[in-house]
């Protein structure tokens, strides 16, 4: 009866260091995105600034007030917009991470009197993703050469960029807004 018992304390004791272990494997994993990665923009030799914003992060949502390009051109009065040249590439490096589900989208942005950016149109541009890095080529948006954007028709253009990502279950947010040419 005893050794019976013994045996019964050693299966209950694997077990609990088996869950143990177990637990703690899970938690390794989860420390590898416990924080949202920095995201480095670069065009050629040019870094890009940008902004970040967690949507929903292990179980906690946030909100925001405006939108991510009020919050990229307003963080501080140093921003310097960048001009790139339109069939320039881009390269967006995460640090090698991948996230699950990536959508990038392209805003024409035109300013009102009150330097507030309002976001004319979207469209979704799709990245290939190369050497660890997302990559797209920054090719004329159709809104500067329309009658709704006559306003920007051979004029520089501001156009905003909102790269959503998704990794086991967490959402985070970029922004960057660039100057390009409305037309090549």
């Amino acid at each position: 009866m005893i050794g019976f018992m013994i045996k019964k304390g050693l299966c209950v004791l694997l077990a609990m260091t088996m869950i143990l272990c177990l637990a703690g494997c899970a938690k390794a994993n989860q420390e590898e995105i416990s924080d949202m990665p920095r995201l480095l923009i670069t065009v050629g030799n040019k870094k890009i600034e940008n902004t970040t914003r967690t949507k929903d992060w292990d179980g906690t949502i946030y909100d925001y007030l405006g939108s991510i390009f009020d919050q990229v051109l307003f963080k501080d009065s140093d921003y310097k917009m960048e001009y790139v040249k339109l069939g320039e590439t881009i390269q967006l490096d995460l640090g090698g991470g991948s996230p699950d589900n990536v959508v990038l989208e392209d805003y024409v942005l035109v300013k009102d009197e009150k330097r507030i950016y309002k976001e004319l149109s979207k469209k979704e541009i799709p990245v290939a993703f190369v050497n660890g890095k997302f990559t797209f080529m920054l090719e004329p948006h159709l809104i500067p050469t329309t009658s709704s954007g006559s306003n920007t028709q051979g004029k520089e253009v501001f156009r905003g960029f909102h790269l959503s990502c998704n990794w086991s279950g967490n959402k985070g947010e970029y922004g960057f807004v660039i100057k390009t040419d409305s037309t090549v």
